[in-house]
């Protein structure tokens, strides 16, 4: 009986330590996320009709490993009520590697708008993640 029993916890432990010497996986070192705008940005004053509207942004990553990936609206509906209201989407960032330094990077971004008809254009965009900013193109 007491043979039945080692060999059960021999072949056991033999078990265990085989099933436990596996393969390490590789860990998942990416991400996607909201980038912060850190600074006022930049719009025109006016442009003429068939032009397109530029703003200059700065953007704020997360890590040395982050870069920028555009301006990508999140909103499934669009919320605005007025074609003279434009909502700037959230800037995206991404990043790619395990060991990445300290360091956050500023992205120098551009959005780009091209208007529909004549008249003032309101942009309204995050800045600092809370704090709705306004800004306003005149279209002639």
């Amino acid at each position: 009986m007491k043979r039945i029993i080692l060999s059960i916890v021999v072949i056991a432990s033999i078990l265990f330590f085989v099933s436990s010497c596996g393969r390490a996986k590789d860990p998942i070192c990416t991400y996607r996320g909201s980038g912060t705008v850190n600074e006022l940005a930049v719009f025109p004053d006016s442009v003429a009709l068939g032009s397109t509207i530029v703003a200059q942004f700065k953007v704020t990553g997360r890590d040395g490993c982050s870069q920028f990936d555009g301006f990508v609206d999140q909103n499934l509906m669009d919320m605005m009520t007025s074609p003279y209201i434009v909502s700037v989407p959230a800037p995206q960032i991404s990043g790619f590697g395990c060991v990445c330094s300290e360091f956050m990077p500023i992205f120098d971004a551009t959005y780009t708008y091209v208007p529909s008809d004549t008249g003032l254009y309101y942009f309204n965009y995050a800045f600092y993640g809370d704090v709705v900013q306004y800004d306003s193109v005149y279209v002639y």
